[in-house]
C-alpha cells in the first residue's frame, strides 16, 4: 500500500469519540430480534426448516440473520423500523401461527425443547464483529460506531469485550471441572495459546510487509487482537493454576481494583503519553489492557460454570434468566457508581474498570435475551391441552445444557460459525485485508460499499458452512 493512502486510512479510523448507549443497544436488539424470529420460524415448521443443507435454507438464514446485521451498521437511520419489523413478525408468529402448528408442537414437547441460545449468542456476535471490521473502512459505516480513541463507548469497543466474554462463558464448565495439577494446567494454557499467538505473529509480519494501515493507539505498534486472545488464555490459566476456581471472582475483583488503583496513580498517564521507544512502551495499550480482558474472561467463565449444567429442569433455565438480568442490573449500578461518583470514564484502550463492568453488564443481558428467545420458541407450538399427558410432561422435565457443541434447534450458519470461531475470524481478517489492499475504501460509493460487505459476508459464511460439513476445525 502506498504511503499516502496508508496515512489517509489511518486518519479515517482514528480520533473517534463513540456514540450514545441507546444507539449501540439498538443494534444489539436487532441482532437478538433476528435470532428470535428465526427460532420462531423453526418451531412453527416454516418451509425453511424442511432441508437443513438446501440453498433455499442457507439463503433464508442469510436474509433473516445476516442482512439485518449489515443493514444495522450501514443504514442506521432505518434501525428503529427494522427492529419494529423483526419484533412484530416474531409476535405475529408466536400469537397467531404457532398455536395452529399442533403436529410440530407435539413432536417438540415429546423431545423436549433444545436450547441453542449460546450458539446464537456467540455466532451472531462474531458475525457482527466480522461485518464491522470491514465496514469500518468505508464511509457508509458511521464513524461513531468505530473504536474510540481514548474515552467513550462504541459498537466496536463493546464487540471486542464481548468476544472475550463469549470465550469465557463457554470455558466455564471446563475450568470448573478441571482437577489437574498446577503444572498440567499451566501446560494446557500454554498449548492453547501457542496457535493463537503464532497467528498474531504472522499477522504482524504480514501487515508490516505490505505497509498496511495501523491504528497504533488501539493495541500498540506491534500488538494485535490475536496476541490478546492468546495472552489472556495464558494469564487466566496461570491464575487458576494458583487459585481454586471457586475463588476466581475474588481474584478477578482484586485484579480489577488493583489495576484501577494503578491507573489512578500514574499508569493512565503512562498509557496515554509514554514514548514508544521500548517494546513495552510501543505496545503498552495491548499489554496493559490484558488485565482488564482477563477480568472479563474470569468473571464470564464463572458465570458460565453456573449456567451450563448438564440436564436441568426448564424451570431452572427460567430462574437463570432472572439471575442473568439481576446480575446485569447489579453490575450496571456498579459501573454507574464508578462513572458518576468517581468520574472513571469507559476506556477500551486501557480496559479499565468501567469498561470491564460495561462489557459484563451487556454480556449478561444479551445472554438473557438469547435465552428468553429460546424459551419463547420452545413453547411456540404449545396449544391448549389440559388432558394431562403424563408422558409429555415427563419428557419435558429436563433439557440439555446449551454448550457450545449443542447446536440443535439452531441455524446451519450459526452452527458453522460457532464450530469454527477462530478460523472464521481469521478468514474474515484475510478478506478484510485483501479488500483494503485492492480498493480505495474511503472513496467507494455507499451503495457499492454495501454490496461489497454483503458479498464478503456471503463468502465468509459459505466457507464456514463448508468447513463445518468437512469437520475442519482450528481449535482455540
Amino acid at each position: 500500500m502506498d504511503e499516502i493512502r496508508k496515512r489517509d486510512k489511518e486518519r479515517f479510523i482514528a480520533g473517534h469519540t463513540g456514540s450514545d448507549l441507546l444507539e449501540i443497544y439498538l443494534i444489539l436488539w436487532i441482532v437478538v430480534a433476528s435470532y428470535a424470529l428465526f427460532q420462531q420460524l423453526l418451531r412453527v415448521n416454516f418451509p425453511i426448516a424442511a432441508s437443513r443443507l438446501s440453498l433455499k435454507r442457507l439463503m433464508s438464514e442469510y436474509i433473516i440473520l445476516i442482512l439485518p446485521i449489515v443493514a444495522s451498521v450501514t443504514l442506521p437511520e432505518y434501525n428503529t423500523t427494522l427492529l419494529t419489523a423483526l419484533v412484530s413478525s416474531t409476535i405475529l408468529l408466536r400469537v397467531f401461527i404457532a398455536p395452529r402448528s399442533s403436529m410440530y408442537a407435539h413432536k417438540e414437547s415429546l423431545e423436549g425443547p433444545k436450547f441453542g441460545f449460546l450458539v446464537g449468542f456467540k455466532a451472531l456476535l462474531q458475525l457482527v464483529t466480522i461485518c464491522c471490521i470491514l465496514a469500518v473502512d468505508f464511509t457508509v459505516f458511521p464513524r461513531r460506531y468505530a473504536k474510540v480513541e481514548t474515552f467513550g463507548t462504541s459498537l466496536m469497543d463493546l464487540g471486542v469485550g464481548l468476544f472475550i466474554f463469549s470465550m469465557g462463558i463457554t470455558a466455564g464448565p471446563r475450568l470448573r471441572s478441571s482437577h489437574s495439577s498446577m503444572w498440567s494446567k499451566l501446560q494446557l494454557s500454554v498449548m492453547t495459546s501457542i496457535p493463537v499467538l503464532s497467528i498474531g505473529v504472522v499477522r504482524t509480519i504480514a501487515t508490516k510487509s505490505v505497509n498496511y494501515q495501523e491504528h497504533v493507539s488501539e493495541y500498540g505498534l506491534h500488538w494485535n487482537f490475536f496476541y490478546t486472545l492468546g495472552a489472556v488464555s495464558l494469564i487466566v490459566g496461570a491464575a487458576l493454576a494458583v487459585f481454586p476456581f471457586h475463588a476466581s471472582p475474588l481474584v478477578a475483583l482484586g485484579t480489577m481494583a488493583g489495576y484501577e488503583y494503578a491507573l489512578s496513580h500514574g499508569l493512565l498517564e503512562y498509557i496515554l503519553y509514554a514514548p514508544r521507544t521500548t517494546f513495552v512502551g510501543a505496545n503498552r495499550e495491548g499489554i496493559l489492557s490484558l488485565l482488564g480482558y482477563s477480568v472479563i474472561f474470569i468473571f464470564s467463565s464463572y458465570l458460565g460454570s453456573l449456567l451450563l449444567i448438564p440436564k436441568k429442569p426448564e424451570s431452572a433455565w427460567r430462574r437463570d434468566l432472572i439471575y442473568l438480568l439481576s446480575t446485569s442490573f447489579v453490575v450496571h449500578y456498579m459501573w454507574r457508581y464508578l462513572a458518576n461518583i468517581h468520574h472513571i470514564r469507559v476506556s477500551r484502550r486501557m480496559a479499565n474498570a468501567t469498561y470491564v463492568l460495561w462489557v459484563l453488564e451487556c454480556g449478561c443481558w444479551l445472554v438473557a435475551l438469547f435465552l428468553a428467545s429460546d424459551l419463547l420458541a420452545s413453547g411456540a407450538g404449545e396449544h391448549d391441552d389440559t388432558s394431562g399427558n403424563n408422558m409429555t410432561c415427563a419428557h419435558r422435565k429436563t433439557v440439555p445444557a446449551p454448550t457450545s457443541e449443542d447446536a440443535s434447534a439452531s441455524s446451519v450458519i450459526l452452527e458453522a460459525v460457532n464450530y469454527n470461531q477462530l478460523a472464521t475470524f481469521m478468514l474474515a481478517n484475510l478478506g478484510m485485508g485483501s479488500i483494503n489492499l485492492s480498493l480505495d475504501t474511503i472513496n467507494t460509493k455507499p451503495y457499492m460499499a454495501i454490496d461489497i460487505i454483503i458479498v464478503y459476508m456471503i463468502i465468509v459464511v459459505l466457507c464456514s458452512v463448508i468447513a463445518h460439513l468437512k469437520k475442519w476445525k482450528l481449535k482455540l
